[in-house]
């Protein structure tokens, strides 16, 4: 509630929401802050941008994205890469002796 003490005195807020990591649930270091008028977040962006809270210089602006981005289970869950199996001891060119078709050996 540090936060809304520093930022309430530019307007009504509805929503002050700390942005906590999902397996520690500590602070990631950012937070959204919801005014009831854009004219009080415009105020505070200006007075505040580049302010020390608690010894730690803050940033303020205002977020481009529309909505949350959706939640991730902390890990990279696209597409693996040809290197991600770097250890396999699977068939391929890759440092492979034989490589190939089945068939394909010269005799």
């Amino acid at each position: 509630r540090e936060l809304e003490k520093h930022f309430h005195v530019f307007g009504r807020i509805e929503k002050c929401q700390v942005v906590l990591d999902g397996h520690s649930g500590r602070s990631r270091g950012f937070a959204f802050i919801y005014y009831e008028t854009v004219e009080d977040a415009s105020e505070a962006r200006k007075v505040m941008d580049g302010k020390d809270i608690d010894g730690k210089q803050v940033r303020v602006d205002f977020s481009i994205t529309k909505r949350p981005h959706t939640p991730t289970p902390g890990m990279y869950m696209g597409r693996p890469s040809r290197d991600f199996r770097r250890g396999s001891r699977g068939g391929g060119y890759r440092g492979s002796r034989g490589g190939g078709y089945r068939g394909s050996r010269d005799s």
